[in-house]
């Protein structure tokens, strides 16, 4: 009897760790995506024409997906600490931003931002303007928005949840994949993968 309660509260655990697995993947992604947007609509006004933002084929800015999640979980601990979040939040974030910006760089022959006319930038890929508003949009994520997409990830059954992130994460990982392979070719993602479709076609 006492064995199978212990492999009853094991295979419980195992599934409760494999939700919330799956509950933080798909904040990843949703933070990815709503990133994506952001930056394409900013951009895209401020250009005056539709500006493709991101360094992969999908809707993803995965540098919002890593800072976002990074935040809500490293500090959730000192939410009744709102100070102290904002510049906890404000230099994870700047981090994730610097890292995010000499990896790319190492991957494209061009940057993706380039902050170096701005006040108390570091190589133009962080500047203290930024690192303040990721702090004050951070305390909008934590006290705010991170809380409405938990309530609508958990209102999604468990099956389903699991279908959409492992499907979402193989088509991530491919089009991670195909990035990284034509970047370090020196070729445009969008261009390799249009002349795939083209050759393939009868």
């Amino acid at each position: 009897m006492n064995l199978v309660v212990k492999l009853r509260n094991e295979l419980s655990s195992k599934s409760l760790l494999n939700e919330k697995l799956v509950n933080l993947l798909l904040g990843f992604l949703i933070y990815s995506f709503t990133g994506w947007v952001v930056e394409t609509i900013y951009m895209s006004i401020y250009h005056g024409h539709i500006v493709k933002r991101g360094f992969l084929l999908g809707p993803l800015c995965v540098v919002y997906g890593f800072g976002s999640i990074f935040v809500v979980y490293i500090l959730n601990n000192i939410r009744s600490h709102p100070f102290l979040l904002f510049i906890c939040a404000s230099a994870i974030t700047t981090v994730v931003e610097l890292l995010a910006g000499l990896l790319l760089s190492k991957l494209l022959t061009r940057r993706l931002w380039d902050y170096s006319g701005d006040f108390g930038n570091f190589m133009g890929y962080i500047c203290v303007r930024n690192t303040v508003i990721w702090g004050v949009m951070s305390l909008f994520l934590i006290y705010i928005i991170h809380p409405v997409i938990l309530k609508l990830i958990a209102a999604i059954p468990v099956k389903s949840r699991e279908i959409i992130c492992y499907s979402a994460i193989i088509c991530l990982s491919l089009d991670i994949s195909i990035s990284v392979f034509t970047s370090l070719n020196g070729v445009n993602n969008l261009v390799w993968i249009s002349e795939v479709f083209m050759h393939r076609m009868p």
